[in-house]
């Protein structure tokens, strides 16, 4: 009957649905996995530009571009890869509808001071690794190009503490990213803008 083949569209519908989320969380932990023992092996190079602005404090921008061919010894590659792979492998089934055409690798080296500071404190207290409270994860941000380039200058702010909040509190105070570029996406307030941040960040229990 039409009822039964209703039902039976439904289960399935369920059952693509979980799987893809089941696809889509595998292949997350896949890219972080590699990546933490990329850096941990030493083996993730640094580009000229990036050591001098960690070592000097100041931000660089470098525009990356896709290219054809692969070349494991270069770092610019490596970073627009990263990008890349996980913008489509978060997308989903809906990854066809975009393409990245171009990826920003922006360095501010008193933030990623700052940051690698921060996270070694944590692994001195036990506090990150394999079964720890503490992660590291990637993670996009969507806002309007305004707020954007005061993140990039100053780092995030927690709306409600000193700076006004952005785009609601549903959570509580606090910065709000999403392993989801889809969900991201519906917070860039700049007409035109088609840009996300993409970083990794530190998830801490309160």
């Amino acid at each position: 009957t039409q009822q039964e083949i209703d039902q039976l569209r439904l289960q399935l519908e369920s059952k693509f649905a979980q799987d893809l989320e089941s696809e889509k969380q595998r292949m997350y932990n896949a890219s972080m996995q590699i990546l933490q023992h990329a850096e941990q092996k030493g083996n993730v190079a640094q580009l000229p530009e990036e050591k001098a602005a960690i070592n000097s404090g100041k931000l660089i921008r470098i525009k990356l571009w896709p290219t054809q061919t692969y070349d494991s010894r270069d770092p610019s590659q490596y970073h627009f890869r990263l990008a890349e792979s996980q913008f489509f492998r978060m997308m989903g089934n809906q990854a066809n509808l975009y393409k990245v055409q171009q990826v920003e690798y922006i360095v501010n080296g008193t933030l990623v001071r700052n940051y690698n500071s921060y996270k070694s404190q944590l692994m001195a207290k036990g506090r990150i690794g394999r079964g720890s409270p503490v992660e590291e994860r990637l993670a996009f941000h969507g806002t309007s190009q305004e707020v954007m380039e005061l993140i990039l200058n100053g780092g995030f702010k927690i709306g409600g503490q000193g700076v006004a909040i952005a785009s609601g509190a549903a959570h509580g105070y606090g910065v709000y990213t999403s392993e989801e570029p889809s969900f991201a996406l519906h917070y860039i307030k700049t007409t035109g803008l088609t840009s996300l941040l993409f970083c990794k960040v530190l998830m801490c229990p309160s």
